[in-house]
């Protein structure tokens, strides 16, 4: 009876919180509450008594499952934590001395093996930012030692550094280039990510503190990942990446937790000297410089708007590539740089860092909990030592509580559903880096690889090498589906193993779909540009000296653009010009509302329904009209800029309607 009181009045509750307090301030932190209460309930209940001791295999599998049900616990209560409270970002006072004496700043952009055009879209936007000319300076650190690319850096009169051998890969290079520079801060860029005109102004006033060592900003990118690309989902979705880089960097800067990610950061030069250098003890040096800072008693801090946008990996391949290095690198940072070790990390940084260890054992996690159904439903193996009864009274409250507090927070930017696939669909790669990395990281040395990008493919194809595991793991929980139907069929429901299995049924239904889902992610789209379009509106208007219709109709425009890139743009005409004669290939100048007059090409033009489309290949662009199309990716129009939310709708049943699609075509 006590049971049933206890799960009525927990659920009742937590609901209640949830939807009728959704204007109250301490909402987060009430659900925060009853969810740790919750937890603490079932993990306590599974503790003492669903621990399975019918023989060694289940008590094998059965202390495993609640090992990482506790990580899992563990993380839940690091995230309440940081999201129960309430903080005031810090106002700036935009003092008049620091304004008067500004200071320098070097911009530093690493490059490996990027394109010449990636290259050029950031330094054309690094030249272009709004600080005195004379306090910064630019420079390219070339690990490629690539000719054309020094030619580049000569091209934009900005500083070319480059060194003897290419020890320590990224880290070195920066080291290289801070070698090679004086400036009193530095402004870390990938060579993929175009800064904003206004990216040192929204961030040097923070260093008015003499103690803030850095600011970060969030690593935002303007093309389609591979579960939005691949999937068909597009902008129903945001980038995968979002969740962190926005939500939960701001909730770390409280703390002085924030975890440097590589790019769009600025560091006090002193900083950076005082911790020796970018450290080069692990393939992501970005989060040990950033803990080794918070070390050494400088602050840190994060600024939530958009001030650079880069490119996100655009196939699953790379995706993996780039998550297997992230994950092994957080296991190094913490082999080499133990945050529990530092003496002036306090314990709430200890335990904010630690999240990253216990994070990184997803892939392992997830694929206990992929396993534990299959092995009841298929060998009889019991993982779990309870009635269907007392699952559900004391798993409800605790689910329902973890779900609840996790919608309010996210503020449907991300769900569990999403959470799940995301996991589920690297959940076997990550688990082997995380062993190989714990067990075996002195036998296998792992190097730096530099995540591919602005990559063309014109071919679509499925990656088998990749879904493989997937597909092995759907096939096996299709043979358990069946056998668990048929021991359904077989005995009555009042039964034990009824109940039992019922309950690894479901279990398994529920990470058959994000396995189901996660094979058409490996499925590679074609991509056939080099550079993502911005979607604008702008006015366009043709330079035709012949043109007379233009004065009888006193025409203000000949059409309008709706995308643009450094590459070119689509027309689309307003109205059907008599004066427009000209045909594929010709050269034509159009003149674009807040760009100019650009030379252009005309690759095609098309007819539909009384509309006509004119697609141009710009020719020859002004650096200060390249600039200018750059800062047009941060229009307002386009969803990245912003943190954008899952459309509604975009559910269990409509994701399953997308991959029919796929799978129809």
């Amino acid at each position: 009876m006590i049971k049933i009181i206890y799960f009525i009045v927990l659920s009742i509750l937590l609901y209640f919180v949830y939807y009728g307090l959704k204007k109250h301030n301490s909402r987060i932190k009430i659900l925060s509450y009853l969810g740790i209460l919750s937890s603490i309930i079932y993990i306590t209940w599974r503790l003492f008594f669903t621990i399975p001791t019918d023989n060694i295999m289940s008590l094998i599998f059965g202390i495993l499952l609640i090992s990482f049900e506790i990580v899992s616990i563990l993380q839940s209560f690091i995230f309440k934590f940081l999201f129960s409270k309430k903080h005031s970002k810090i106002k700036l006072n935009k003092d008049e001395n620091f304004t008067d004496k500004l200071p320098t700043v070097d911009i530093f952009i690493s490059t490996y093996n990027e394109s010449y055009e990636i290259l050029e879209r950031t330094i054309v936007s690094a030249k272009a930012i709004d600080y005195p000319k004379d306090k910064f300076n630019v420079y390219i650190g070339d690990d490629g030692k690539r000719e054309k690319i020094q030619k580049l850096a000569n091209k934009y009169k900005v500083n070319y550094c480059t060194r003897e051998d290419n020890s320590f890969a990224k880290a070195g290079n920066i080291n290289n280039m801070f070698s090679k520079s004086n400036g009193e801060f530095i402004l870390l860029l990938d060579a993929d990510m175009i800064p904003r005109k206004n990216i040192l102004e929204e961030m040097i006033y923070y260093f008015e503190d003499s103690k803030m060592g850095f600011v970060q900003a969030p690593q935002v990118f303007y093309n389609l990942d591979p579960f939005q690309y691949n999937l068909n989902f597009n902008n129903s979705i945001p980038n995968e990446q979002d969740f962190f880089m926005r939500t939960i960097q701001e909730k770390r800067a409280y703390y002085n937790a924030v975890l440097h990610v590589g790019t769009n950061a600025v560091f006090r030069r002193d900083a950076i000297r005082d911790i020796g250098g970018i450290p080069t003890g692990s393939i992501t040096e970005d989060m040990a410089t950033g803990l080794l800072i918070q070390n050494e008693g400088y602050k840190s801090y994060f600024v939530s708007e958009t001030l650079a946008i880069g490119l996100a990996v655009e196939s699953f391949e790379d995706y993996i590539v780039q998550r297997d290095r992230w994950c092994r690198g957080n296991l190094q940072v913490f082999r080499k740089y133990n945050p529990f070790k530092m003496k002036n990390i306090n314990f709430i940084q200890k335990a904010i860092y630690s999240d990253g260890l216990l994070y990184w054992m997803f892939g392992l996690q997830k694929m206990t909990y992929i396993i534990s159904p299959l092995l009841y439903l298929l060998f009889g193996i019991k993982i779990l030592n309870t009635n269907g009864y007392d699952l559900i009274l004391f798993f409800v409250p605790y689910y329902i509580g973890s779900n609840l507090f996790f919608k309010a927070l996210s503020d449907n930017t991300r769900n569990m559903v999403w959470s799940h696939i995301y996991d589920t669909a690297i959940a076997p790669q990550i688990a082997m880096s995380y062993i190989k990395e714990t067990f075996f990281s002195k036998f296998m040395k792992l190097k730096f690889n530099v995540t591919p990008k602005g990559l063309v493919n014109n071919v679509q194809k499925f990656k088998w090498e990749l879904a493989i595991y997937n597909i092995i793991l759907i096939i096996i929980s299709s043979i358990a589906f069946i056998k668990g139907i048929s021991i359904i069929l077989k005995f009555n429901f009042r039964t034990e193993i009824y109940s039992a299995t019922a309950i690894n049924l479901f279990w398994l239904v529920y990470n058959a779909f994000a396995i189901f889902v996660s094979i058409f992610i490996a499925l590679e789209k074609t991509r056939y540009r080099k550079t993502e379009r911005a979607s604008v509106e702008l006015k366009a208007e043709f330079l035709i000296d012949n043109c007379k219709y233009k004065k009888e109709f006193n025409c203000t425009k000949c059409g309008s653009v709706s995308d643009i890139s450094e590459k070119g743009t689509q027309f689309t005409l307003a109205k059907e010009c008599s004066g427009f004669t000209f045909k594929e290939n010709d050269n034509i100048k159009a003149k674009i509302e807040g760009i100019g007059i650009i030379d252009s090409n005309i690759k095609r033009i098309t007819k539909e329904n009384g509309i006509t489309k004119i697609g141009v290949e710009f020719i020859d662009l002004q650096e200060r009209e390249y600039a200018l199309i750059n800062e047009l990716r941060f229009s307002n129009k386009n969803k990245y800029v912003d943190n954008m939310e899952i459309e509604d709708g975009k559910n269990t049943i409509s994701i399953l309607q997308k991959i029919l699609k796929l799978l129809i075509k």
